[in-house]
C-alpha cells in the first residue's frame, strides 16, 4: 500500500510538472519584465534600419521555436519574443510615423502571440503565421519607409551655415548666362528637388549633406533664374524655389519666419507643371 501511494505522488508530481502555464500564471511577471526592458535607440547616436531587421530576424527565430503550451521548461523562447516586443514599442515611440505605427502594431501582435501560446488558443497557428507574414512585410520595407524610424546623428543649422552660404555664392557665380537656359534646364533643377527632398525629410546627417547640397543648388539656382521675371509661371516656380531653400534649413533646425511657408503644398504644385509653364520663363530669359 506504501509503494502504491508513493507512486500515485510521484505521478502526480510529473502531470503538475508538465501542466502547462496560462497567460493569468504568469501576466504580472512579464509586467515586471516589460519594466526592465530598455530603450536600444536610446543606448546609441544611430539606430538604423539594419538595427530593426537584426531584431526583426531574431523575432522570426523565435516564433518558429514557439509551441502552444509554455511549460515552465520552454518559456525562455516565450520571454525572448515578449523582450522583443516591449523593445520595439519602445524604440517606436520616439517616432511619429506611418511607419513606427505598424511597427508599434507588430509589437503588440507579437504580445498577443506569447499570450495565446500560453493559453492554448485555437487561433494560435492563424496569429502565428499573421505575426510572420507582418515581420516579412516591414523586412521588404524600401529605403524611404526605413528613414521615418531611423536615428541618426544629425547636423545643426549653426554647424553648416557658413557652408551654405559659400554654397549659395558659388552656385550663383557659376550660372550660365539666362538666353542660355534652355527648359529642359529649368526642369532638372525642379525634378533635383522633387526626387530628393524625402531624403532629408526627417534629419540630415552626414551621409545625407549631399542630397540636402544639392536640393539647396537646385533651389538657389531656380530662384536666381526667375528673380526679376514678371508673369504667373515665373512667380510660381520662383516661390518654390524660396521655399524648398527655407525646406532644408528647416530641416537643419533653423526657423522659417515665412508665415506663408508651406513646402508640401509647393511640392505637390511643382508635380504638376507642364512644358509649357517653363517655355513661359525661357522666353523672357532671353529678352
Amino acid at each position: 500500500m506504501k509503494k502504491i501511494l508513493i507512486l500515485l505522488c510521484v505521478i502526480m508530481l510529473v502531470a503538475c510538472s508538465s501542466k502547462g502555464l496560462s497567460w493569468n500564471d504568469v501576466k504580472d511577471r512579464y509586467d515586471e519584465l516589460s519594466q526592465t526592458i530598455e530603450n536600444a535607440a536610446d543606448l546609441s547616436d544611430t539606430f538604423l534600419q539594419d538595427d530593426y531587421k537584426k531584431i526583426l530576424n531574431s523575432a522570426l527565430d523565435s516564433i518558429e521555436q514557439l509551441k502552444s503550451g509554455v511549460s515552465k521548461d520552454d518559456e525562455q523562447t516565450a520571454e525572448n519574443l515578449y523582450k522583443i516586443a516591449e523593445g520595439l514599442e519602445k524604440i517606436t515611440g520616439l517616432f511619429s510615423s506611418d511607419s513606427s505605427g505598424q511597427l508599434a502594431l507588430l509589437a503588440e501582435e507579437i504580445k498577443e502571440l506569447v499570450a495565446a501560446a500560453y493559453d492554448k488558443a485555437p487561433d494560435f497557428e492563424q496569429l502565428k503565421e499573421k505575426v510572420r507574414n507582418d515581420i516579412d512585410a516591414i523586412l521588404n520595407w524600401s529605403s524611404q519607409q526605413w528613414l521615418s524610424v531611423e536615428k541618426r546623428q544629425t547636423l545643426k543649422w549653426e554647424d553648416v551655415a557658413d557652408d551654405y552660404d559659400v554654397l549659395y555664392e558659388d552656385t550663383v557665380r557659376s550660372l550660365k548666362r539666362a538666353r542660355d537656359v534652355t527648359e529642359e534646364d529649368l526642369i532638372e533643377l525642379k525634378d533635383v528637388i522633387l526626387n530628393n527632398y524625402e531624403q532629408i525629410l526627417y534629419g540630415i546627417d552626414k551621409e545625407k549633406r549631399e542630397t540636402a547640397d544639392q536640393i539647396y543648388a537646385a533651389a538657389v539656382s531656380l530662384k536666381e533664374y526667375t528673380e526679376d521675371l514678371k508673369g504667373n509661371a515665373a512667380e510660381k516656380v520662383n516661390r518654390f524655389a524660396g521655399q524648398a531653400i527655407e525646406y532644408v534649413e528647416s530641416v537643419y533646425g533653423k526657423t522659417v519666419e515665412d508665415p506663408d511657408f508651406d513646402f508640401l503644398k509647393e511640392v505637390e504644385s511643382a508635380g504638376k507643371w507642364t512644358l509649357s509653364l517653363f517655355n513661359e520663363i525661357t522666353t523672357q530669359m532671353k529678352r
